[in-house]
């Protein structure tokens, strides 16, 4: 039986490498031989002009690809041996020896004597704990119910004190406004009697000034 494996050298960089220079020296000898050619086949220059040479070498990239060098190695298992023993020769076999213990009466814990009072005592913690939440959840439950109402008639009673303030300052404008109109009356008829006196003072003035013209007036004719 025969099993062929494909396996990498170690200094495959190092192949890789040489096959880099072997590559380059490849290019090189094809350029110089190129410029050879070129050179017997070339005409001379023009006027004013001059033929130069220039190292591109290490501008250039090479465009073909050589694979890294590989060995292949044949391996010949022998065909005697059964598949059973490679466990043993990996070493996966036991070869370990059994034991046995012997726990005497008393050397285990008792639970009902030393775990079931620490029980207890975690579970009463666990429950006081619950307890204590559940209470805490249902006082806060109460205080955001509580809140809220309270919120829902300081809207209203503010919309009330609202109204309130728009009754009373229409009060207000309406009582400014009958004062304004009264102080208008008063002066009206303030004014209206200073015209009557006045008309009075001015008829009863000129009446006596006609008496006393008329009698003037009859006492020179006399």
């Amino acid at each position: 039986m025969f099993d062929i494996q494909e396996i990498r050298d170690c200094s495959e960089e190092n192949h890789a490498h040489k096959a880099t220079f072997y590559q380059l020296r490849r290019q090189n000898t094809r350029v110089r031989r190129n410029k050879k050619a070129v050179a017997k086949t070339h005409l001379s220059p023009i006027n004013n002009r001059h033929n130069l040479e220039i190292q591109t070498t290490s501008l250039l990239e090479p465009l073909d690809y050589e694979p890294p060098v590989l060995n292949e190695v044949a391996t010949q298992y022998d065909a005697t041996v059964e598949p059973n023993k490679f466990p043993e020769i990996l070493g996966s076999s036991k070869f370990s020896q059994d034991r046995s213990t012997q726990i005497e009466r008393g050397d285990l814990f008792n639970f009902e004597v030393e775990i079931g009072p620490i029980l207890d005592a975690l579970v009463g913690k666990v429950l006081s704990l619950s307890l204590k939440e559940a209470r805490e959840a249902a006082e806060l439950s109460a205080i955001r119910k509580r809140r809220k109402e309270f919120e829902m008639m300081r809207d209203i009673e503010l919309k009330e004190l609202k109204v309130l303030e728009e009754e009373a300052r229409k009060r207000f404008e309406e009582k400014q406004c009958k004062i304004r109109q009264e102080q208008q009356h008063y002066l009206v008829l303030k004014e209206l009697k200073e015209r009557i006196a006045a008309k009075e003072f001015a008829a009863d003035f000129f009446s006596e000034v006609c008496s006393e013209l008329f009698a003037t007036s009859s006492e020179n004719e006399k």
